[in-house]
């Protein structure tokens, strides 16, 4: 009797130590992974002022929270370029990730482009500004020269009656 009891008694011992030991992974794994889950859904859908909470794990939960957190760094750094570009003000720059951050580099491109674009716009405008001097000058220079070739014909017409006056005197004389 007194062995069978040990080996119940010990039984019962093993799965509470195993379901304390399920309890405290749970806690430890589980918990923070449902925590960056939701963080990740958040994000999916485009909020990012979503908080992820970094501890000072050194397990890879841990490093997969400390992963969160740069990666939400980075989006909030290039909404906040792209808020400043859609406001119109170019000067905002960002510094990709790395050599392979995709969205950070064509991010930087599309900025440069833009500054590049905004810049051949700038040069056209002064080119057709001085083009549009140009044609107010000729126009006052053509209008000028019409109001001169208006007094000329002026006179002509002011001589060719004096001389029609004289003529017609003239016959009358004759």
């Amino acid at each position: 009797l007194g062995a069978k009891w040990t080996i119940v008694l010990g039984t019962l011992v093993a799965l509470i130590l195993a379901g304390l030991a399920a309890l405290m992974i749970t806690r430890n794994i589980a918990g923070p992974l449902k925590n960056l889950t939701g963080v990740a859904e958040r994000i999916t859908l485009g909020d990012l002022g979503t908080a992820v909470t970094v501890d000072e794990r050194s397990d890879e939960v841990g490093a997969l929270n400390r992963a969160f957190d740069r990666m939400t760094r980075s989006l909030r750094a290039m909404a906040g370029a792209a808020e400043q570009i859609a406001a119109g003000d170019l000067r905002a720059s960002l510094q990709p990730q790395s050599p392979n951050d995709v969205l950070g580099n064509a991010f930087v491109r599309m900025t440069d482009n833009l500054r590049r674009q905004i810049g051949g716009i700038v040069e056209g405008a002064a080119v057709l500004g001085a083009a549009a001097s140009e044609i107010v000058a000729s126009t006052a220079q053509f209008a000028s020269g019409a109001s001169e070739s208006a007094a000329a014909v002026s006179e002509t017409t002011t001589t060719v009656e004096e001389i029609r006056q004289t003529a017609q005197l003239a016959n009358q004389k004759a």
